[in-house]
């Protein structure tokens, strides 16, 4: 995996492949995909201009729902053991740090097989038969052609089931009046989705995010935090079972496969918030334990403090060639398929679907032992690439905190306490997302409880992820 400088240049036999790449034409394809551009697809972005590498569809049925999950074909530009191909293999993921995007594909690559709207792609489609309950009946795995024909974008989302009649909220509406009825299955579906996680032993937790506003000199001065909009958490659901049905199938058909899989909290952060919420549950599982404390938080004012906390400590996700438990889903057949224009491992999932479509079309058997001792060793460096992710956004976060302490306006800043250490220190996790130390000698006798926030003015500013040193006031 290499992401040395940003934006590292392809080189010549990259850019070739980029040439043949732009003569595939999508008209060319239509006899052997199923084409579905007479069916209603949209996807769902942060802006308008957006490109997407995943799209929706779904219908009521006589006794449930079907939802199509149709995903970019990038294999299909992308040949396998090709100069391009080797060289997203190497990046092994496209990389957002302060400095840039380091990109896994050229941009030019991501433009021919992203949706745009009113533009005829090929995809990789998956549907899903779902039951009234929630239950996935039947799923099937298609090679397609789709014509993306609206772009919603999830601010605009959340404004329209809003119950406000304000003209610009009814602009809105009208703009979306197509996709009314799909955008309300979909939100019933992700309800359903949730309760089944959430008996399953899911974490379910408000996520939250830190907004920067920067000042003239591009510096984060200010910031905001928000909570997850209904629209993103409603994807989310779609997505946590989409991966874990995907899953399920290549495990049941014995593919080669890699599951996502993420560790719950220290034993002592649990065993930390478990005392301060108060709770009294008797689970043994850690997984279903911090579930359980997220549940307890619920509608007291140590919420946000909890949901925040439990979020900055979830460990790094690590991939492995079985299924594995995976702490926030609360499924253990959880697999990455629809970025396979930013993840490597997304497009040799994409490859070994795509072999299974052919299975069943030719009469041939199923060609993938290629894949099968490839899967491990991809398993590893999908595991380092989101290592590497990991730590950028870490990284990202650190950098942005603490050029919000050095130039806001405030002088006091927000932290709430946790714990007194052995040495009398008094640890806190600021509201900007830094850890800090109040020593012991400003602490004093002051009284405070733990989840509520006080004051602190910042004495010393931590390096390399240090704390930050504080005093109370």
């Amino acid at each position: 995996m290499a992401h040395e400088t940003v934006a590292e240049s392809f080189g010549r036999d990259v850019i070739s492949q980029i040439s043949a790449a732009k003569r595939i034409r999508t008209s060319s394809r239509l006899a052997r995909r199923l084409d579905l551009r007479g069916k209603t697809v949209f996807t769902l972005t942060e802006n308008a201009h957006q490109n997407a590498e995943c799209a929706f569809s779904i219908t009521r049925t006589h006794n449930g729902w079907q939802l199509g999950i149709h995903v970019a074909d990038v294999s299909e530009y992308v040949c396998e053991d090709s100069p391009l191909d080797l060289e997203a293999r190497r990046r092994f993921a496209s990389v957002e740090t302060e400095k840039g995007v380091s990109p896994m594909l050229p941009n030019e690559i991501l433009e021919l097989c992203c949706f745009q709207n009113g533009v005829d792609k090929l995809a990789v489609s998956m549907i899903l038969d779902i039951d009234s309950k929630g239950n996935a009946s039947a799923i099937r795995f298609e090679e397609s052609v789709v014509c993306v024909s609206g772009n919603l974008v999830f601010s605009e989302i959340d404004q329209m089931e809003g119950t406000s009649d304000k003209s610009a909220v009814m602009l809105i509406r009208d703009k979306y009046s197509a996709f009314s009825e799909c955008v309300i299955d979909m939100y019933e579906l992700a309800a359903l989705f949730c309760a089944k996680r959430r008996a399953n032993g899911g974490l379910d937790c408000t996520v939250f995010r830190r907004v920067y506003e920067k000042g003239e000199d591009g510096k984060a001065k200010s910031f905001r935090r928000e909570s997850e909009p209904d629209s993103r958490a409603m994807i989310r659901e779609i997505g946590y079972f989409a991966s874990a049905a995907v899953g399920r199938f290549m495990l049941d058909n014995a593919l080669p496969c890699m599951f996502i899989g993420q560790e719950t909290l220290p034993d002592n952060v649990i065993e930390y918030l478990y005392k301060l919420t108060g709770c009294e549950s008797k689970e043994t599982d850690p997984a279903r334990l911090l579930a359980d404390i997220a549940d307890c938080a619920k509608g007291t004012e140590l919420y946000g403090f909890v949901c925040d906390l439990i979020s900055a400590s979830l460990p790094c996700s690590v991939f492995y060639g079985k299924p594995a438990v995976n702490a926030s889903c609360g499924y253990n057949t959880v697999i990455s398929f629809v970025h396979p224009a930013h993840r490597y491992s997304d497009i040799l999932t994409q490859r070994i679907i795509k072999e299974t479509i052919a299975a069943k079309a030719k009469t041939y058997n199923l060609n993938i032992n290629r894949y099968l001792k490839y899967v491990d060793r991809a398993a590893a460096d999908a595991s380092a690439s989101e290592r590497y992710l990991y730590d950028c956004r870490k990284a990202n976060q650190f950098r942005l905190a603490t050029e919000f302490l050095l130039n806001s306006d405030q002088s006091e800043f927000l932290a709430y306490p946790c714990i007194v250490d052995g040495n009398g220190n008094l640890l806190l996790f600021m509201e900007c997302g830094l850890n800090a130390v109040a020593p012991k000698e400003y602490v004093g006798n002051l009284e405070f409880a733990v989840g509520s926030p006080i004051s602190v003015e910042v004495i010393t500013l931590g390096e390399d992820f240090q704390p930050v040193i504080v005093r109370p006031v």
